[in-house]
């Protein structure tokens, strides 16, 4: 991965309760989430090519968010969507996270 998304974040799949808190980044055709659940620890690693991505956007409603909070969902073309939200100091607003990632993804799809 050539380029650092976002260096903290937490992120989760639609309808599952548990959440990952690590790191996102972008680079070689694809969205890379890495992750730490932390009330186990049991790490997980997700890569998604760009061309499986069929819409990042802003989320809409209370079903679509992350530990309370708005986030950032990323719509894989045969998968559950991926709520995504930076997190810590110095954090991305939601919209400005999701105009990015949609940056990213749609710049390399070409």
């Amino acid at each position: 991965m050539n380029e650092v998304a976002a260096e903290k974040v937490a992120w989760r799949r639609r309808n599952v309760r548990d959440h990952y808190v690590g790191r996102l980044a972008a680079g070689g055709g694809a969205l890379r989430l890495v992750g730490r659940e932390p009330g186990v620890g049991v790490e997980v690693a997700l890569t998604i090519p760009f061309e499986e991505i069929d819409d990042v956007r802003v989320s809409e409603g209370l079903d679509e968010t992350l530990a309370g909070e708005p986030c950032v969902v990323v719509e894989p073309a045969h998968s559950a969507p991926i709520f995504v939200r930076e997190v810590g100091p110095g954090r991305l607003h939601t919209t400005e996270l999701a105009a990015r990632l949609k940056g990213l993804t749609r710049r390399r799809m070409r």
